[in-house]
């Protein structure tokens, strides 16, 4: 029993190590990524413009931004609850942060293209597919790693109910539990929704993106009738919308697009009539919340801790190549070593 005991020991110490040094660069730059990444969400809450979601129906708001920006093509509200206009200016394309209230113009919007560089750089490591599984494999890699590592320190310190006690052993050691510890439970739930992401980006797991509703069939081919006594949008409340796209200019044809929290769907632009509309299936609730507790997106406190998180994985790596380095040359050098099964003398 003492035997197989020390030997799964040692078979997981093994594990950790070797997968560590093997993954470290891979996990570090992931992690170095997301903890930038993760500022943005706490950024994009602070510049939006706040404004009683109750209070604003979508038909409210679309009507006060086409007051304003008559060639308004598209309207966004991202998780942080800024309100993105899309329109066209002097015949060139513009994008603007609206306040709800008024519907005009707070300021200019265009996504940081640091932001963009470290997105691309985290998910593909510009690598196109390649890069997303090998990024797919760096999440599996960081689960492994931390649910290892927490067994390790377990047995180290004297069992579970030791776990956060006082480390022992070298400093760099010591470094490396104290470090590891207290990011371990969010760097466990950056690596799972990575895992989940990473799957889904393949097809390997539904992300309910098959849902979504086809353009209908029939529409009513009149004059369109003004966006804010649109009765289909008066039941939709600020809080829910996620994007209003406009009908093309003087096409009878076509139809205002609408996805919320819960469904999307399309409306008439001349009878102000939903013609279609689907719910959210599980799969797709599924998907936005591990998306969500992913990026932080409408969760900028919980970004900033998994940012933080995020931090200890290179010190984690150095400190644990360290460990292992040390652990090398303090190894007996024996001249004319072989190993047991080819040895005439075995000392115990």
């Amino acid at each position: 029993m003492i035997s197989a005991f020390r030997t799964r020991c040692i078979m997981l110490r093994q594990f950790h190590k070797l997968s560590g040094l093997l993954a470290a660069l891979l996990v570090t730059v992931l992690a170095l990524s997301g903890a930038v990444l993760s500022a943005f969400p706490a950024l994009d809450r602070a510049g939006a413009v706040m404004a009683p979601t109750d209070a604003i129906s979508v038909a409210d708001l679309a009507g006060r931004i086409a007051d304003h920006y008559p060639s308004v093509e598209q309207i966004r509200r991202t998780p942080s609850g800024k309100v993105i206009a899309f329109h066209f200016e002097n015949g060139a394309p513009a994008s603007i942060v609206v306040d709800p209230v008024s519907g005009q113009a707070v300021a200019d919007y265009a996504p940081p293209a640091l932001e963009r560089w470290m997105t691309n750089l985290h998910r593909s490591l510009f690598l196109d597919d390649a890069g997303r599984m090998v990024a797919g494999l760096g999440a599996l890699a960081m689960a492994l790693l931390v649910f290892s590592g927490l067994q390790i320190t377990a047995r180290h310190m004297g069992g579970w109910r030791r776990v956060l006690g006082r480390a022992r052993g070298s400093r760099h050691r010591r470094l490396h539990v104290d470090f590891g510890r207290p990011a371990a439970t969010g760097l466990m739930l950056s690596a799972l929704t990575g895992i989940y992401m990473s799957l889904s980006t393949f097809g390997v797991v539904p992300d309910g993106s098959a849902q979504a509703p086809g353009f209908p069939e029939q529409v009513a081919g009149g004059p369109a009738i003004a966006v804010d006594r649109i009765e289909a949008f008066r039941d939709i409340g600020l809080s829910d919308l996620r994007e209003l796209t406009f009908p093309y200019p003087d096409d009878p044809t076509d139809a205002y697009g609408i996805k919320t929290a819960t469904g999307e769907g399309y409306v008439d632009q001349a009878t102000g009539q939903m013609l279609v509309w689907q719910e959210y299936g599980l799969a797709r609730q599924v998907h936005e919340t591990i998306y969500r507790l992913h990026t932080g997106q409408g969760l900028w406190w919980l970004g900033l801790l998994l940012g933080l998180a995020a931090l200890a994985v290179p010190v984690m790596s150095v400190t644990g190549m360290l460990v292992w380095a040390s652990g090398r040359r303090g190894r007996p050098r024996i001249e004319a070593n072989v190993p047991a099964p080819a040895a005439d003398t075995v000392i115990l």
